[in-house]
Protein backbone atom coordinates (compact mmCIF):
# COMPACT_ATOMS: atom_id res chain seq x y z
CA UNK A 1 0.00 0.00 0.00
CA UNK A 2 1.05 3.59 -0.50
CA UNK A 3 2.33 5.72 2.34
CA UNK A 4 -0.45 7.26 4.43
CA UNK A 5 0.21 10.80 3.17
CA UNK A 6 -0.02 9.63 -0.42
CA UNK A 7 -3.33 7.92 0.29
CA UNK A 8 -4.65 11.17 1.78
CA UNK A 9 -3.65 12.95 -1.42
CA UNK A 10 -5.58 10.34 -3.39
CA UNK A 11 -8.67 10.86 -1.23
CA UNK A 12 -8.37 14.60 -1.75
CA UNK A 13 -8.30 14.01 -5.51
CA UNK A 14 -11.59 12.07 -5.23
CA UNK A 15 -13.22 15.03 -3.49
CA UNK A 16 -12.06 17.30 -6.33
CA UNK A 17 -13.37 15.06 -9.16
CA UNK A 18 -15.49 16.99 -11.67
CA UNK A 19 -18.11 14.28 -12.39
CA UNK A 20 -19.17 10.69 -11.73
CA UNK A 21 -16.72 9.14 -14.16
CA UNK A 22 -13.70 10.98 -12.82
CA UNK A 23 -14.82 10.07 -9.31
CA UNK A 24 -14.89 6.40 -10.38
CA UNK A 25 -11.43 6.63 -11.96
CA UNK A 26 -9.82 8.21 -8.90
CA UNK A 27 -11.69 5.97 -6.46
CA UNK A 28 -10.50 2.86 -8.29
CA UNK A 29 -6.87 3.93 -7.80
CA UNK A 30 -7.42 4.18 -4.04
CA UNK A 31 -9.33 0.88 -4.10
CA UNK A 32 -6.34 -0.78 -5.80
CA UNK A 33 -4.03 0.55 -3.08
CA UNK A 34 -6.18 -1.08 -0.38
CA UNK A 35 -6.70 -4.57 -1.80
CA UNK A 36 -4.33 -6.66 -3.90
CA UNK A 37 -5.72 -8.45 -6.93
CA UNK A 38 -5.29 -9.44 -10.56
CA UNK A 39 -8.14 -7.45 -12.13
CA UNK A 40 -9.62 -4.04 -11.31
CA UNK A 41 -12.54 -2.20 -12.85
CA UNK A 42 -14.94 0.65 -12.17
CA UNK A 43 -18.41 0.27 -13.66
CA UNK A 44 -20.70 3.24 -14.22
CA UNK A 45 -24.40 2.36 -14.55
CA UNK A 46 -27.02 4.87 -15.62
CA UNK A 47 -29.42 5.02 -12.68
CA UNK A 48 -32.50 4.75 -14.92
CA UNK A 49 -31.56 2.66 -17.97
CA UNK A 50 -28.69 0.66 -16.40
CA UNK A 51 -26.57 1.30 -19.49
CA UNK A 52 -23.04 0.36 -18.42
CA UNK A 53 -19.53 1.58 -19.11
CA UNK A 54 -16.34 0.10 -17.68
CA UNK A 55 -13.05 1.71 -16.69
CA UNK A 56 -9.79 -0.23 -16.41
CA UNK A 57 -6.62 1.12 -14.87
CA UNK A 58 -4.16 2.02 -17.59
CA UNK A 59 -6.57 1.63 -20.51
CA UNK A 60 -9.55 3.91 -19.72
CA UNK A 61 -13.25 3.51 -20.49
CA UNK A 62 -14.27 0.74 -22.88
CA UNK A 63 -17.50 2.40 -24.06
CA UNK A 64 -21.15 1.43 -23.64
CA UNK A 65 -21.17 -0.43 -26.95
CA UNK A 66 -18.31 -2.75 -26.01
CA UNK A 67 -19.05 -6.45 -25.57
CA UNK A 68 -18.34 -6.41 -21.83
CA UNK A 69 -20.42 -3.30 -21.14
CA UNK A 70 -23.31 -4.72 -23.18
CA UNK A 71 -23.08 -8.00 -21.25
CA UNK A 72 -23.29 -6.17 -17.91
CA UNK A 73 -26.24 -4.07 -19.09
CA UNK A 74 -28.18 -7.17 -20.12
CA UNK A 75 -27.22 -9.46 -17.24
CA UNK A 76 -26.38 -7.35 -14.18
CA UNK A 77 -29.58 -8.37 -12.37
CA UNK A 78 -28.28 -11.96 -12.21
CA UNK A 79 -25.21 -11.00 -10.18
CA UNK A 80 -25.53 -11.54 -6.39
CA UNK A 81 -23.98 -8.11 -5.75
CA UNK A 82 -26.68 -6.36 -7.81
CA UNK A 83 -29.49 -8.51 -6.36
CA UNK A 84 -28.44 -7.44 -2.87
CA UNK A 85 -27.80 -3.76 -3.67
CA UNK A 86 -30.60 -2.72 -6.01
CA UNK A 87 -33.66 -3.24 -3.75
CA UNK A 88 -32.41 -0.57 -1.32
CA UNK A 89 -29.53 1.08 -3.24
CA UNK A 90 -27.65 1.48 0.02
CA UNK A 91 -23.86 1.69 -0.34
CA UNK A 92 -22.13 -1.53 0.65
CA UNK A 93 -19.07 -3.78 0.30
CA UNK A 94 -19.42 -7.33 -1.01
CA UNK A 95 -17.39 -10.54 -1.34
CA UNK A 96 -18.69 -13.00 -3.93
CA UNK A 97 -17.48 -16.17 -2.18
CA UNK A 98 -19.49 -15.41 0.97
CA UNK A 99 -22.68 -14.84 -1.05
CA UNK A 100 -22.64 -17.76 -3.51
CA UNK A 101 -20.80 -21.09 -3.27
CA UNK A 102 -18.18 -21.85 -5.90
CA UNK A 103 -20.26 -24.77 -7.15
CA UNK A 104 -23.31 -22.58 -7.77
CA UNK A 105 -21.21 -19.72 -9.14
CA UNK A 106 -19.58 -21.98 -11.73
CA UNK A 107 -23.00 -22.59 -13.23
CA UNK A 108 -23.73 -18.90 -13.84
CA UNK A 109 -23.38 -16.90 -17.01
CA UNK A 110 -21.16 -14.40 -15.21
CA UNK A 111 -18.59 -17.05 -14.37
CA UNK A 112 -18.64 -18.83 -17.71
CA UNK A 113 -18.59 -15.71 -19.91
CA UNK A 114 -16.50 -13.32 -17.78
CA UNK A 115 -14.72 -14.60 -14.68
CA UNK A 116 -13.40 -17.85 -16.11
CA UNK A 117 -11.93 -16.10 -19.15
CA UNK A 118 -10.28 -13.52 -16.88
CA UNK A 119 -8.91 -16.14 -14.48
CA UNK A 120 -10.97 -14.75 -11.59
CA UNK A 121 -11.80 -17.10 -8.72
CA UNK A 122 -13.25 -14.50 -6.33
CA UNK A 123 -14.23 -10.83 -6.34
CA UNK A 124 -14.86 -7.98 -3.91
CA UNK A 125 -16.76 -4.81 -4.73
CA UNK A 126 -17.98 -1.46 -3.45
CA UNK A 127 -21.40 -0.26 -4.63
CA UNK A 128 -22.34 3.43 -4.40
CA UNK A 129 -25.13 5.73 -5.54
CA UNK A 130 -23.48 8.80 -7.06
CA UNK A 131 -24.46 12.40 -6.45
CA UNK A 132 -26.11 12.43 -9.89
CA UNK A 133 -28.22 9.36 -9.08
CA UNK A 134 -26.18 6.83 -11.05
CA UNK A 135 -24.50 3.67 -9.75
CA UNK A 136 -20.73 3.33 -9.29
CA UNK A 137 -19.21 -0.10 -8.76
CA UNK A 138 -15.55 -0.66 -7.88
CA UNK A 139 -14.35 -4.24 -8.27
CA UNK A 140 -11.26 -6.34 -7.68
CA UNK A 141 -10.92 -9.92 -8.84
CA UNK A 142 -8.14 -12.41 -8.24
CA UNK A 143 -7.16 -16.01 -8.79
CA UNK A 144 -7.44 -16.94 -5.10
CA UNK A 145 -10.08 -16.34 -2.45
CA UNK A 146 -10.58 -13.08 -0.60
CA UNK A 147 -10.95 -13.09 3.18
CA UNK A 148 -12.97 -11.03 5.62
CA UNK A 149 -10.05 -8.72 6.36
CA UNK A 150 -10.03 -7.65 2.69
CA UNK A 151 -13.52 -6.22 3.16
CA UNK A 152 -12.37 -4.55 6.37
CA UNK A 153 -9.78 -2.61 4.34
CA UNK A 154 -12.52 -1.40 1.96
CA UNK A 155 -15.14 -0.28 4.47
CA UNK A 156 -13.48 3.07 5.38
CA UNK A 157 -13.32 3.98 1.67
CA UNK A 158 -16.97 2.96 1.30
CA UNK A 159 -17.96 5.29 4.16
CA UNK A 160 -15.95 8.18 2.75
CA UNK A 161 -17.53 7.75 -0.69
CA UNK A 162 -21.00 7.51 0.84
CA UNK A 163 -20.51 10.83 2.64
CA UNK A 164 -19.11 12.45 -0.49
CA UNK A 165 -22.04 11.27 -2.62
CA UNK A 166 -24.51 12.47 0.00
CA UNK A 167 -22.87 15.88 -0.01
CA UNK A 168 -23.05 16.11 -3.79
CA UNK A 169 -26.72 15.14 -3.81
CA UNK A 170 -27.40 17.86 -1.26
CA UNK A 171 -25.66 20.47 -3.42
CA UNK A 172 -27.59 19.45 -6.55
CA UNK A 173 -31.08 19.29 -5.01
CA UNK A 174 -33.17 21.68 -2.88
CA UNK A 175 -32.02 21.77 0.73
CA UNK A 176 -33.91 19.56 3.17
CA UNK A 177 -33.54 22.02 6.03
CA UNK A 178 -34.77 25.65 6.40
CA UNK A 179 -31.15 26.83 5.79
CA UNK A 180 -29.15 24.12 4.03
CA UNK A 181 -26.07 26.22 3.23
CA UNK A 182 -22.63 26.70 4.72
CA UNK A 183 -23.39 30.43 4.99
CA UNK A 184 -25.98 29.65 7.69
CA UNK A 185 -23.34 28.28 10.08
CA UNK A 186 -22.37 30.31 13.14
CA UNK A 187 -18.76 31.36 13.69
CA UNK A 188 -18.26 28.67 16.34
CA UNK A 189 -19.86 25.97 14.17
CA UNK A 190 -17.41 26.90 11.40
CA UNK A 191 -14.49 26.66 13.78
CA UNK A 192 -15.57 23.20 14.91
CA UNK A 193 -15.99 21.99 11.31
CA UNK A 194 -12.58 23.34 10.32
CA UNK A 195 -10.99 21.14 12.98
CA UNK A 196 -13.19 18.16 11.99
CA UNK A 197 -11.89 18.66 8.44
CA UNK A 198 -8.36 18.42 9.87
CA UNK A 199 -9.21 15.05 11.40
CA UNK A 200 -9.53 16.18 15.03
CA UNK A 201 -11.81 14.33 17.45
CA UNK A 202 -14.33 16.08 19.70
CA UNK A 203 -12.02 15.86 22.73
CA UNK A 204 -9.14 17.43 20.82
CA UNK A 205 -11.38 20.18 19.44
CA UNK A 206 -12.65 20.99 22.95
CA UNK A 207 -9.06 21.55 24.13
CA UNK A 208 -8.19 23.70 21.11
CA UNK A 209 -11.28 25.89 21.47
CA UNK A 210 -11.34 25.90 25.28
CA UNK A 211 -14.86 24.51 25.57
CA UNK A 212 -16.37 21.25 26.82
CA UNK A 213 -16.80 18.19 24.62
CA UNK A 214 -20.54 18.53 25.22
CA UNK A 215 -20.43 22.01 23.67
CA UNK A 216 -18.46 20.71 20.67
CA UNK A 217 -21.03 17.96 20.17
CA UNK A 218 -23.90 20.48 20.31
CA UNK A 219 -22.22 22.70 17.71
CA UNK A 220 -21.87 19.68 15.44
CA UNK A 221 -25.49 18.66 15.92
CA UNK A 222 -26.66 22.15 14.96
CA UNK A 223 -24.34 22.15 11.92
CA UNK A 224 -25.75 18.79 10.78
CA UNK A 225 -29.29 20.17 10.87
CA UNK A 226 -28.35 23.36 8.99
CA UNK A 227 -26.45 21.45 6.30
CA UNK A 228 -29.01 18.65 6.04
CA UNK A 229 -26.42 15.90 6.62
CA UNK A 230 -26.12 13.05 9.11
CA UNK A 231 -22.40 12.48 9.63
CA UNK A 232 -19.36 14.55 10.59
CA UNK A 233 -17.58 13.45 7.40
CA UNK A 234 -20.42 14.68 5.20
CA UNK A 235 -20.54 17.99 7.09
CA UNK A 236 -16.79 18.48 6.77
CA UNK A 237 -16.89 17.71 3.05
CA UNK A 238 -19.71 20.18 2.44
CA UNK A 239 -17.88 22.79 4.50
CA UNK A 240 -14.71 22.24 2.45
CA UNK A 241 -16.37 22.24 -0.99
CA UNK A 242 -18.59 25.31 -0.69
CA UNK A 243 -17.41 28.92 -0.30
CA UNK A 244 -18.39 30.67 2.90
CA UNK A 245 -19.37 34.32 3.16
CA UNK A 246 -20.86 34.37 6.67
CA UNK A 247 -19.36 35.75 9.90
Amino acid sequence: MKEFSSTLDSLDSIIGARDDRQTAERSLRVFADLVSGDYYSAVHYDGQTFAADIYHLGTGWVGQDSAMATFLWKNHLEHPFARHFLPTRRPNCYRRSEMVSNRDWHGTRFYNELDRNLGIKDMVAIYQMTGAGNIMVLTCGRSNLFRQHDLDFLRPLNRILESLMQTRRMSETPARSPWGTVDSLSKREREVLRWVREGKRNGEISVILGVSTHTVRKHLEKAFVKLGVETRTAAALMFAEHPQTGP
